[in-house]
């Protein structure tokens, strides 16, 4: 067999072939791409995971991971920080919730730490999407 000819047979086999590993590489980076998103927003990724860690697990054996999701993405501020989570205007609503959050009291203790419910189910969220 000529090589041209080889290649020719052999050039649509191997896409056919890499094809699924492509689709499913870019499922997961797009995931990933979501859920690092609102990381972006604090200083330390990880802490803020290890808080909705935490924070989800204060609500026993009750939760229900798609109930809660479902209803926290309800928001329109986390629809707004799941599109642009670093655009000023999303910074600014953001810092704004969390005041109000603290001025009416509306808060949860997270492992010594008092954040707003806003906080807290922002790293809930984050930690929620990363498992």
């Amino acid at each position: 067999m000529e090589r041209r000819k080889f290649i020719k047979l052999i050039l649509p086999l191997a896409a056919a072939v890499a094809a699924p590993f492509e689709l499913h590489a870019s499922a997961r980076q797009a995931k990933e791409a979501k859920s690092n998103s609102l990381a972006r927003l604090f200083s330390d990724p990880q802490s803020a995971a290890g808080l909705g860690k935490a924070f989800v697990a204060s609500f026993g054996e009750s939760f229900d991971r798609e109930r809660v999701m479902r209803e926290w993405l309800q928001d329109d501020l986390f629809k707004q920080l799941m599109g642009a989570p670093t655009a000023p205007g999303s910074r600014r609503d953001l810092s704004t919730r969390l005041i109000a959050d603290f001025n009416e009291g509306v808060t949860v203790s997270v492992d010594g730490w008092v954040l707003s419910q806003t906080e807290a189910r922002l790293c809930g969220l984050i930690y929620l999407q990363s498992v």
